[in-house]
């Protein structure tokens, strides 16, 4: 049940912010759609379908592939998460579109984004996810051996 409330929490989290840029008085976000967060979505319905699939169907192989994929999806995440600060100059360049050239390195030391819900959302989900797994997979070991 852990796993499926994970995948949920990674389809979430991809349509939520993944970074907020402020600009003066007002705040841009990034959703994460705009970003990686369509690469996040697919792997964390795929999850969820190998979760779901695992409760239906007996065999270890389903749960083991679902926080794999999941962690797949945490990975992208924690990529974007790791240079958010690139998302700063794709915001500002878009606010400014038709307006002259544009340095983003310039822009993205000028206006410093940070990580927006979606990314702490996703690698949750991703970790949640991960540790169901291993449950699982530690469950059918010992249920193997009971067996024997």
């Amino acid at each position: 049940m852990a796993g499926v409330l994970g995948c949920i929490g990674i389809v979430t989290g991809s349509a939520l912010t993944w970074a907020t840029v402020p600009i003066g008085v007002t705040t841009v976000t990034v959703g994460g759609l705009e970003a990686n967060g369509k690469l996040t979505l697919l792997l964390g319905v795929l999850a969820l379908a190998f979760f779901i699939a695992s409760l239906r169907l007996p065999g270890r192989d389903l749960p083991v592939l679902g926080g794999a994929v999941a962690l797949g999806a945490a990975a992208i995440a924690g990529a974007y998460w790791s240079n958010v600060k690139a998302a700063s100059g794709s915001v500002v360049a878009r606010l400014l579109e038709g307006r002259g050239t544009l340095d983003p390195s310039a822009i993205s030391a000028r206006f410093a984004a940070r990580p927006g819900p979606g990314l702490w959302v996703v690698v949750a989900g991703g970790g949640v996810v991960a540790v169901a797994s291993a449950i699982l997979l530690a469950r059918a070991r010992a249920a193997r051996r009971e067996a024997a």
